[in-house]
C-alpha cells in the first residue's frame, strides 16, 4: 500500500496537525503485516491504533509508535471508550487551549463498532434485547432462481440460527450506542 496517497499524508501536507484514532487496517502490527507497532504511516502527528483486528477488550494499541496492552477494565479498556478519550484530548490539545491556535488540526477516527465480536459497553449490555434482526421480505428467503451458490449454499436458517443472528444484531446496535457517546463527546469538545 502507498501510504503516502492518504487523507493523513495529504493532510499534514496541507500544514494540519493530524491524528488517528482506532483501527487502522486488519492485521495492523501483527507478523503477517510486515510492521510492527513502532510504523506510523506516514502524515499522522498523532497516532492511537489497535493492533491487529477489532476487539473491545484485551487488546494491544501503537500509541504514538509504542505499544500499549489493555485488558479488561471497562473503566480503562473498553477500546470505543478509549479512543474517545484519546480523541477529545487531541482536540484539547489542538484548539484555543495551546499556543500553536493557527495550525488547523484532521481528526479521523475509525471504531471498530459494530464489527464482531460485538461487544457492548456495561451500561448498554442488553439494551436491545427485544429486538430482533430485521424480517425483510428477503430474510431468510431460499432462491432458487439465483446462481448456483447462492440457491444450493443457503438452506433456510435453524431456530438456532435465527436466534445468533439475532444476538449478533443486537449486540452491534449495542456497540453503537457508544459511538453515539463518542460522536456526542466530540462534538460537545468542538463546541467549546
Amino acid at each position: 500500500m502507498n501510504e503516502k496517497k492518504t487523507i493523513g499524508y495529504y493532510m499534514n501536507m496541507a500544514g494540519y496537525k493530524t491524528g488517528f484514532f482506532g483501527k487502522y487496517l486488519n492485521n495492523y502490527a501483527l507478523p503477517q503485516s510486515k510492521v510492527n507497532t513502532s510504523h506510523i504511516p506516514p502524515g499522522w502527528t498523532r497516532w492511537f491504533t489497535l493492533v491487529g483486528n477489532s476487539k473491545f477488550y484485551h487488546y494491544s494499541v501503537s500509541n504514538d509508535g509504542v505499544k500499549e496492552a489493555h485488558g479488561d477494565d471497562y473503566e480503562k479498556d473498553y477500546f470505543t471508550d478509549l479512543i474517545k478519550r484519546e480523541a477529545v484530548q487531541f482536540i484539547k490539545n489542538s484548539t484555543f487551549q495551546v499556543a500553536d491556535v493557527d495550525t488547523p488540526f484532521f481528526m479521523y477516527i475509525a471504531t471498530p463498532a459494530p464489527h464482531r465480536p460485538a461487544t457492548p459497553a456495561p451500561q448498554y449490555n442488553h439494551t436491545f434485547d427485544n429486538h430482533p434482526a430485521p424480517r425483510t421480505p428477503s430474510y431468510n428467503y431460499n432462491s432458487t432462481d439465483k446462481h448456483w451458490l447462492i440457491s444450493e449454499g443457503t438452506p433456510p436458517m435453524s431456530d438456532a440460527t435465527k436466534m445468533i443472528v439475532d444476538t449478533l444484531y443486537q449486540d452491534r446496535l449495542e456497540t453503537l450506542l457508544s459511538v453515539d457517546d463518542l460522536v456526542e463527546e466530540v462534538v460537545t469538545t468542538l463546541k467549546v
